[in-house]
């Protein structure tokens, strides 16, 4: 398959697996953990119905739709040409100056007293330190189409996290240990033992 493409992302090829879903527009991992998402749910369905995607340019099975969805994941937790994970607190390698008023000023336990808003831009938003707080879990914007990501607080597409992006993040996790735990599982067998019988 060369191309899969929609009109808010695209990928050069569904098998080149190590290039991001790439938004473009502001969305950026909103986008691409919601499309990941999206496929690894589809991707069940279809196993369950032992069916295929039929594209304008073939067909993509269930395996094929869940790897890529994996590689999504992958790429956000650090599989990517800057080995850096978008995710705040995994890993090695991950942004530092997230723009987050809450991770990049000292708790009111380090620096207790009150912080308006003029010293809070003054003082934190534009330093070059990392936030002396981090909010681990946080998924933070895409890197750019050229995959150059930089942690700076100014630059809010990249830096500034969202419940939009984690939240298909954290489905996308979910059915991706779902079918990683227990190899053995057999999502057919399980949803057929599990029917109610007619009548009851």
């Amino acid at each position: 398959m060369s191309s899969f493409s929609s009109g808010s992302f695209w990928v050069n090829s569904i098998d080149a697996l190590e290039q991001p879903v790439y938004c473009t527009s502001r969305t950026g991992t909103t986008c691409s953990t919601l499309a990941a998402f999206l496929l690894a749910v589809y991707s069940r369905y279809l196993n369950m119905a032992d069916a295929n995607l039929f594209c304008p340019d073939g067909q993509l099975g269930p395996d094929m739709l869940l790897k890529f969805a994996q590689s999504q994941a992958d790429y956000i937790l650090g599989r990517n040409p800057k080995s850096m994970s978008y995710l705040v607190g995994y890993g090695w390698n991950h942004p530092s100056r997230v723009r987050h008023r809450g991770a990049s000023i000292p708790s009111v336990f380090v620096l207790p007293s009150a912080v308006g808003c003029i010293e809070g831009f003054d003082e934190w938003y534009v330093s070059k330190n990392g936030n002396p707080n981090v909010i681990e879990g946080a998924l933070v914007g895409d890197p750019d189409r050229r995959d150059e990501f930089y942690d700076d607080r100014c630059k809010y597409e990249q830096t500034e996290p969202s419940i939009a992006g984690n939240a298909p993040l954290i489905g996308l996790f979910a059915v991706l240990d779902s079918l990683a735990g227990d190899r053995g599982y057999d999502e057919k067998k399980s949803a057929e033992s599990h029917r109610t019988p007619a009548g009851e």
